[in-house]
C-alpha cells in the first residue's frame, strides 16, 4: 500500500469514529429521555396510590 491508500483508510475510518460518537450521544439523549419518562411516571404512579 502507498501513502495516498493508507491516507484515505485513516479518513474512512475518522468518518467512522465520527459517526460511532453522534450514535452514542444520540443513544445517551434517548436514554436520559426515557428515564425522565420512567421517573415521572413512578413519581405520578407513586401520587395515585397514595390517593387510594
Amino acid at each position: 500500500m502507498n501513502e495516498e491508500q493508507y491516507i484515505e483508510i485513516i479518513k474512512s475510518q475518522s468518518d467512522v469514529i465520527s459517526s460511532q460518537s453522534e450514535l452514542i450521544t444520540t443513544l445517551s439523549d434517548l436514554i436520559k429521555k426515557l428515564t425522565e419518562e420512567a421517573t415521572n411516571d413512578v413519581v405520578v404512579s407513586g401520587f395515585s396510590k397514595t390517593e387510594d
